[in-house]
């Protein structure tokens, strides 16, 4: 195998369509992450919150149903 053929196999993989969506709430330390990766990218936000349930049922993310709760 060349160079040539190498490369296009590289490239002709197929990448992971994997869509990891999570909200973790820590209540002992009241830190609330949002987190999702997939093939668009990944993004993460923490924030304090000093009540964190009520403002995880608040977010978009959690009204959507696509995102996976985790309480700690």
């Amino acid at each position: 195998m060349n160079r040539e053929e190498l490369k296009r196999l590289w490239f002709s993989i197929p990448t992971s369509d994997v869509v990891t969506r999570t909200i973790l709430i820590e209540s002992k330390y009241k830190h609330v992450t949002i987190t999702s990766d997939g093939p668009d990218g990944y993004k993460q936000h923490k924030s304090y919150q000093e009540n964190p349930i009520d403002y995880v049922h608040e977010t978009k993310e959690y009204k959507s149903g696509d995102y996976e709760l985790v309480i700690l």
